[in-house]
């Protein structure tokens, strides 16, 4: 390093701003955030939990059926969770859920597969039968998730 002349200087500084002129800059940024309450734009890549017909389980893994008249004419989407989420080939029912609680599920983090088996109500039964219920009530929400099992959703998508 060596001290620049005056002419130096000059030079530099000039070649400094001819090179900060042709940085593109952005526009700030501003964040909003928002409540997402419901289905907004295309239905491709969600599901309205309302609409859930059926579900199967198999080698390609789980599959859903849903009203194609709600899903822009998809009938089939395939599920894909987090985990490997073995309880499924034990479930007899499924339910979707939102994050946001409401009733599309798009496969964003918090999204969840929750699975219920009838062998499970079954015990609570016969549970609340012989009196163990007043620890825990039947219809209370401890008794509901811990009688369900839930796998985090990774990814919806529609099959042909």
């Amino acid at each position: 390093m060596s001290p620049l002349s005056k002419p130096e200087l000059d030079d530099a500084l000039d070649a400094r701003k001819a090179r900060l002129q042709h940085v593109a800059t952005l526009k700030p940024i501003e964040v909003r955030a928002q409540h997402w309450r419901n289905i907004r734009g295309t239905t491709d890549h969600c599901v309205d939990a309302r609409f859930l017909r059926g579900w199967t389980w198999g080698k390609e893994g789980l599959v859903i059926e849903v009203a194609p008249r709600r899903h822009s004419g998809h009938r089939y989407y395939k599920v894909e969770t987090v985990d490997d989420c073995r309880d499924l080939a034990s479930a007899d029912t499924i339910r979707l859920t939102a994050r946001s609680g409401d009733a599309a599920v798009c496969g964003r983090p918090g999204d969840k597969l929750m699975m219920k088996d009838e062998s499970t109500a079954e015990l609570r039964r016969i549970a609340a039968a012989a009196g163990a219920a007043a620890a825990v009530p039947p219809q209370s929400h401890v008794s509901r998730l811990a009688l369900e099992r839930g796998c985090e959703i990774s990814k919806l998508a529609p099959l042909p």
